[in-house]
């Protein structure tokens, strides 16, 4: 049911651009059906198409800025801050398309997904952390080219709620967070009226496609860092975290 822009421009023609549909999922592809009308082919030649979700993203887009407040419990902030762009098979362009039944748009994601896992500390029970808020500070703008992120043109950090509870996600723009020098606040959990933090205290850079896992133990005085670690945000129905994916 989430909604996709195709955009198709025929050798020597006219960019058309339309929205489809995802359909039910059947051995882990999505099919799409016309939304607001459906792609014309020409009678003769090649085609270039292009792909992006949220279907409000276009070609010509040229910056992309992630949701300000991703706590949603419909999980509706979340998903329209996951850019993905779409690629043939081998990760190259669409172009050079003749006429076929179907065409396979392979979706990438274009930003970092970050997962914040909490576990108990001193003073801290698991109903304490059921009713924690979580926020992440980053970068929220990222100019993008043809749907592919630049983490050198991160603007606009601030804080990003990104949920209640032990295991929240999030996604922030590619990026590089300067902590070598100065220590940045990363992470903050509020437990009632307390503000707890987690520093990066290294320069760490997200990069696209990536999902960055924290597990931070929260004491009733401070957070320390239980593990790290970085993984493949890659395509598929669903992920363990519940989100979904194309």
């Amino acid at each position: 049911g989430e909604l996709i822009n195709v955009e198709c421009t025929p050798t020597g023609g006219t960019l058309q651009s339309v929205v489809y549909r995802t359909g039910a999922v059947t051995d882990g592809k999505n099919a799409l059906t016309p939304y607001s009308a459906a792609l014309t082919w020409p009678a003769a030649g090649t085609v270039s198409i292009c792909a992006y979700y949220p279907s409000l993203v276009t070609s010509d887009q040229t910056s992309f800025s992630v949701q300000p407040d991703q706590s949603a419990a419909d999980n509706s902030t979340y998903k329209q801050s996951d850019l993905m762009y779409a690629t043939d098979a081998d990760g190259s362009a669409i172009t050079g398309l003749a006429k076929v039944a179907s065409v396979p748009l392979t979706f990438h994601h274009a930003l970092s997904k970050i997962v914040i896992n909490l576990v108990e500390g001193n003073g801290v029970t698991a109903p304490d952390l059921a009713s924690c808020t979580v926020a992440v500070k980053a970068c929220r703008t990222v100019g993008i080219a043809n749907g592919v992120a630049n983490p050198a043109s991160a603007t606009s950090a601030d804080w990003i709620p990104i949920g209640t509870g032990a295991q929240v996600a999030g996604i922030i723009v590619p990026q590089t967070i300067n902590g070598a020098t100065t220590a940045q606040q990363f992470v903050r959990v509020t437990m009632g009226s307390t503000n707890l933090y987690y520093y990066l205290t290294t320069d760490k850079t997200f990069a696209a496609e990536k999902k960055y896992t924290y597990s931070l133990r929260v004491s009733n005085a401070a957070i320390s860092l239980v593990a790290s670690e970085i993984g493949e945000w890659g395509s598929g129905v669903s992920d363990p975290d519940g989100n979904l994916q194309f």
